[in-house]
């Protein structure tokens, strides 16, 4: 079954900048994951990519949420299972 990838664009006022986080369950305990950039997630909230705005993060998280949708359809738009 195709999941969808809740994520958040947070303001870290500490650093003046956004990063993207989302909650994941991992071995049974809800963890926080950082997009660091590739199509990448890490725990590790040092190793997040940062952005100066808003809409820069918000372009590039666009972007990763389209890049997996694209895997999960067939040549005919439809979109697939995890199942198969």
């Amino acid at each position: 079954m195709l999941q969808f990838i809740l994520v958040s664009i947070v303001w870290s006022l500490l650093n003046q900048m956004y990063f993207i986080e989302r909650d994941q369950k991992i071995l049974g305990q809800k963890k926080k994951l950082y997009y660091s950039g590739s199509r990448t997630w890490t725990t590790h909230y040092d190793r997040r990519k940062m952005y100066k705005t808003y809409d820069e993060a918000n372009k590039e998280n666009e972007q990763f949420l389209r890049d997996v949708l694209y895997i999960h359809r067939d040549g005919r738009g439809s979109i697939l299972s995890d199942d198969k």
